[in-house]
């Protein structure tokens, strides 16, 4: 079907067969199926239950790392999607060794549990990502339920301080979740971090996954959860479609990742959570134009794609947005 036709895939023969030639635009890989927060932006707060729990085994973790070593050396490489991954034991090890494979190797945390803050910082890190949307406890415990932030201040220290003691190259940066009720708190947050030597960047919350914004449009999200989407997301959620359905026919750059999590499944896109429905195969024992193939022409993407997902979800600028 053409690219241009709404109701199938935004994804052509031509665009499936670049894809294949030239490898995943990124490699995200969730290590655990949890969290220990339970953020209601999130799927891992709103769906709990769907995925299964667990953590990747050394032995696991090796064998994926040799197939993406001899497919995809030197790629981008980032630990992470939907799940903490400084709760697994092994993360030091795990980007020690992916480093020196040669991945550029990324970590997104919400930095309420630091184990080894020296051992990261020498791992050979590219970037350290700290995840939050608040300043105060009462502000940030409504984005990141569950976490403390002053628990996550204390992380913040520590690592910079790590950072200067074993004199490490990883850059830092806090990434400052915007809703309507924590605007307030951008800036004193912005000069703790800057304070600290650690970079700041805020950026608009966004209702995820595919499944929750399909939902919204359908009219089927659960009353509190369409509730907190309308008072908090700029713009809402159906403001933000309308912006995006001129260009639904775009072709989603989010079919060209690949996303593992810890068992070394595949999954359709970074923006959809519910494994049962899109899953795609195991890394292991399928090449990548095999998973492409799949990928291009999975029946989540006319969903995602009727409500123009794809677009918003890879930040194809609108003015309005």
């Amino acid at each position: 079907m053409p690219a241009s036709d709404p109701t199938s895939p935004p994804a052509s023969d031509a665009a499936l067969a670049r894809s294949v030639e030239r490898g995943p635009g990124l490699i995200l890989w969730d290590l655990v199926g949890s969290c220990n927060l339970r953020c209601p932006s999130c799927p891992v707060g709103s769906m709990q239950g769907t995925n299964p729990k667990g953590m990747i085994d050394g032995a696991l973790f090796d064998r994926i790392l040799d197939k993406l070593s001899v497919e995809f050396p030197r790629w981008q490489l980032h630990f992470y999607n939907w799940t903490e991954p400084l709760i697994h034991p092994e993360i030091v090890r795990f980007a020690r060794d992916a480093a020196a494979r040669g991945f550029h190797c990324h970590i997104s945390s919400n930095l309420n549990h630091l184990k080894d803050p020296e051992g990261l910082m020498q791992a050979g890190i590219k970037t350290f990502r700290i995840s939050l949307s608040g300043f105060t406890q009462s502000v940030y415990e409504r984005g990141h339920r569950g976490g403390r932030i002053e628990k996550v201040k204390e992380n913040m220290r520590r690592l910079a301080d790590a950072k200067r003691t074993v004199g490490s190259r990883t850059r830092i940066h806090v990434y400052f979740h915007k809703y309507r009720h924590n605007l307030h708190e951008i800036q004193p947050m912005e000069a703790f971090a800057q304070d600290l030597g650690i970079e700041f960047t805020a950026d608009w919350a966004f209702l995820m996954p595919v499944e929750k914004l399909v939902q919204y449009m359908d009219g089927t999200l659960a009353p509190s959860e369409r509730s907190f989407a309308d008072a908090s997301l700029v713009p809402r959620v159906d403001s933000a479609v309308r912006a995006m359905l001129p260009d639904r026919g775009r072709h989603c750059d989010l079919l060209d990742q690949l996303v593992l999590d810890f068992r070394g499944n595949v999954s359709l896109c970074c923006a959809v959570y519910d494994a049962k429905v899109n899953f795609i195969g195991s890394y292991l024992e399928l090449p990548w134009a095999e998973l492409q193939r799949r990928k291009y022409r999975h029946e989540t993407c006319r969903t995602c794609t009727k409500h123009a997902a794809h677009v918003l979800y890879t930040h194809f600028s609108k003015p309005e947005l």
